[in-house]
Order: C-alpha cells, then sequence, then structure tokens
C-alpha cells in the first residue's frame, strides 16, 4: 500500500510538473504572437488581418512553392527590381511570429550590395528545401493567431472580412484536399469543390494556383499595396549571412 501511494504521488507530481509546462509554453506563444502582430501593425499600420495572414504564412510555407527555373526566377526578379518606383526603407523583416522566414527588400541590389546571383539562390533554396505543416496544422495556428490579433485592441483594418474570407478559403481547401485524398474527386473536379470562381475568394487566391496542390496563399491587401508597393523575396533566416548585408545597414 504505501509502494502505491507513493506512485500515486509521484504521477501527480509528474502531471503537474507536465501540466505547469504546457501552460508556461502557451502562455509564452500569445506572447510571441501578440508582440509580432503589434510589430506587424506599427511598421504597416496601413496593413490589414489579409496581411498578417500572408506573413504568418509564409512564416510557416516560406516562398510558398518550388523554384525549378532559376533562369526564369532571375529574369522575373530583375524586371519586378527594374520596374520599381520605390522601396520600403525597411531591408530586413521578420515573418510572422516565429520569424523563420525574412522578406528581403530588393533595394538591396541597387549599387550591388548584394548581387541578384546571391539574392536569387538564397531565394530558390529557401523555396525547395520548405518543409510545410500539413493543412489541419495550419488551420488550427491560423485560427490562435486570429483570435490573438481579434483580441488585440489594435486597430486592423477589415477585421471581420478578411476573417470570413480566410476561413471560407481555409474550410474550402481542407474539405477539397480531404475528397482529393480519399479518392472521391480527381484532378479535374478540384477547381469545382474550391470554388475558385468565387468574386470574394479571387480577391485572395492567387489565380495560378496549382491544381491538385492544397494552396491557401493570400496576395497583399489592396491598401497594402498602394501604402507600400512591397518588392521583396522570401528567404530561410539561416541564409541571410550569405547576403554579406548587415540588418542594420
Amino acid at each position: 500500500m504505501e509502494k502505491l501511494k507513493h506512485a500515486l504521488f509521484a504521477l501527480a507530481i509528474a502531471i503537474l510538473f507536465g501540466g505547469v509546462v504546457w501552460i508556461g509554453r502557451v502562455a509564452y506563444t500569445n506572447i510571441r504572437i501578440d508582440g509580432a502582430v503589434a510589430r506587424m501593425m506599427e511598421v504597416h499600420p496601413e496593413g490589414t488581418l489579409q496581411d498578417i495572414y500572408k506573413s504568418c504564412y509564409q512564416d510557416r510555407f516560406g516562398p510558398g512553392h518550388m523554384i525549378s527555373d532559376a533562369g526564369s526566377a532571375k529574369a522575373y526578379l530583375l524586371r519586378e527590381y527594374e520596374s520599381a518606383d520605390s522601396f520600403e526603407p525597411t531591408l530586413f523583416e521578420p515573418t510572422g511570429y516565429r520569424g523563420n522566414y525574412v522578406r528581403v527588400n530588393l533595394s538591396v541590389l541597387q549599387d550591388g550590395r548584394v548581387p541578384a546571383d546571391t539574392l536569387l539562390a538564397a531565394f530558390v533554396q529557401s523555396a525547395n528545401e520548405v518543409k510545410p505543416i500539413s493543412l489541419r496544422a495550419w488551420k488550427r495556428e491560423w485560427d490562435r493567431i486570429c483570435k490573438r490579433a481579434g483580441r488585440s485592441g489594435l486597430e486592423i483594418f477589415c477585421y471581420e472580412q478578411d476573417k470570413a474570407l480566410i476561413d471560407s478559403m481555409l474550410c474550402s481547401e481542407f474539405a477539397r484536399e480531404k475528397a482529393f485524398k480519399s479518392g472521391r474527386i480527381s484532378d479535374g473536379q478540384l477547381d469545382n469543390l474550391s470554388g475558385n470562381n468565387s468574386d470574394n475568394r479571387s480577391a485572395v487566391v492567387p489565380d495560378d494556383r496549382p491544381v491538385g496542390v492544397s494552396q491557401v496563399a493570400v496576395h497583399h491587401s489592396a491598401s497594402y499595396n498602394a501604402a507600400y508597393h512591397p518588392h521583396y523575396r522570401i528567404i530561410h533566416r539561416s541564409l541571410l549571412p550569405k547576403l554579406n548585408v548587415a540588418p542594420e545597414d
């Protein structure tokens, strides 16, 4: 009986300790989310919930797609750089609340500070080495971020409207992926299920969404584009030293 008491006591302590650790981890994550949302809105006050979503999505999925043609990617990079009328002053901006990736302003190409080939190589490597989480896990994580943003007290334009659109997109994609994996639908039926022709949806989802692959990326909002004219490439934070430009420059 004495041994049983000791065993039960040890079990209770282990459960209590595990609960404290879990609560501490949840609180720490909430603090990071709150800080990231506050930072995003301070740097880009014209941004909306859609732009917060985009940053958090990039934090988990990087550039969002693999790059097989580096030549075309370089040509597009140079076209965008040369056609840009202006650049934001911030050279490097961390994504989301984890900071897994960094938005590198294309202004780093000015005066050869960073050679185009160097930036491109880091971008391609980042894109091709992404280890994405599942759609289910991403939806759960975004729900948490969205709730924290809604409770932040910050003025986030179009919060309810963007929330509804993003929720609809994620639910639609989740149903689409589930049906595809179960074999209930074929590649040719995917777009009909996803509702890709919806006017509301087209304002959020890119038009070049690959068929048969769950895509829940979004564009920047119209207000963000009008205010900031973003021109950047996403690279993994571990590759930032390869650019040989100090973040504080």
